[in-house]
C-alpha cells in the first residue's frame, strides 16, 4: 500500500512537535524505522537506536523552548515509500556549562527524510538528512 500525503504530514507533524514538547523516547521512538535507520546531523550521524537515545537525552537536555515551524513539506510518493523534502524554522535557547545565560538560536533547517511503512504500517521515517542550517530573525 502506497504512503499517503496525509500520512506524511503526520508523521512530520508528530515528529516535531514532539521535539518541540521533549516527549518521552518512548513516544519518539516508534516514529523511526530502528532496523534501518541513517540520520545525519550537523553534528553527528546516526545509525542505532542507541545511537538515537544518546542524541535525544543530549539535544533535550542542551536546547530548550524549541519551536519548529514547518514551512513546506514535499513528496515525492513511490512504490515501496516516500521521498520528502521538509523546511522547517527552528528556534530555540541553548545553554552550555558554565554559561551564566543562554542563547537564542533561529536557523532555516533544509531536510531530506525517506519515510516508508513499518512492518505494522505504520509510515515511518527511515532516512533523515540535515541538508543545510541557515540563520534567520529570530
Amino acid at each position: 500500500m502506497s504512503i499517503s500525503d496525509t500520512e506524511i504530514q503526520g508523521l512530520v507533524q508528530a515528529w516535531f512537535s514532539g521535539l518541540n514538547e521533549h516527549r518521552a523516547m518512548v513516544k519518539m521512538m516508534p516514529l523511526l524505522d530502528l532496523k534501518n535507520l541513517h540520520m545525519v546531523f550537523p553534528e553527528s550521524t546516526l545509525t542505532t537506536p542507541e545511537e538515537f537515545e544518546n542524541w535525544y537525552r543530549t539535544v533535550t537536555s542542551t536546547f530548550f523552548d524549541q519551536d519548529h515551524i514547518i514551512e513546506e513539506v514535499s513528496s515525492d510518493i513511490q512504490e515501496n515509500g516516500a521521498n520528502v523534502k521538509v523546511t522547517v524554522i527552528w528556534k530555540a535557547h541553548e545553554w552550555k556549562a558554565p554559561a551564566a545565560f543562554s542563547t537564542r538560536i533561529a536557523m532555516r533547517a533544509a531536510q531530506d527524510w525517506q519515510v516508508v511503512r513499518d512492518e505494522n504500517g505504520q509510515v515511518v521515517i527511515q532516512r533523515y538528512v540535515v541538508n543545510s542550517l541557515t540563520p534567520v530573525e529570530s
